[in-house]
């Protein structure tokens, strides 16, 4: 217990605490954040929903049945 508290007071470092956010990084830059580009001038919330590629993918598909009546 005492040699590791004398160890302890010997080697003693500052060590540099890990940055846990994006917004703690000295080149963080608000213009390029993607989820502040969801709030306006004012702070308001701007809900940007993504587009739907299957509205857009059912306008180019072409489907043909063909009928056969079933001959008993």
């Amino acid at each position: 217990f005492v040699t590791g508290f004398v160890f302890a007071l010997i080697f003693k470092k500052n060590l540099a605490k890990p940055k846990k956010y994006k917004w703690e990084e000295e080149d963080y830059n608000e213009a390029e954040d993607e989820f502040m580009k969801h709030f306006d001038e004012n702070g308001n919330f701007i809900e940007k929903l993504p587009e739907d590629p299957l509205e857009n993918s059912a306008d180019q598909i072409k489907i043909t049945y063909t009928f056969r009546e079933k001959k008993d």
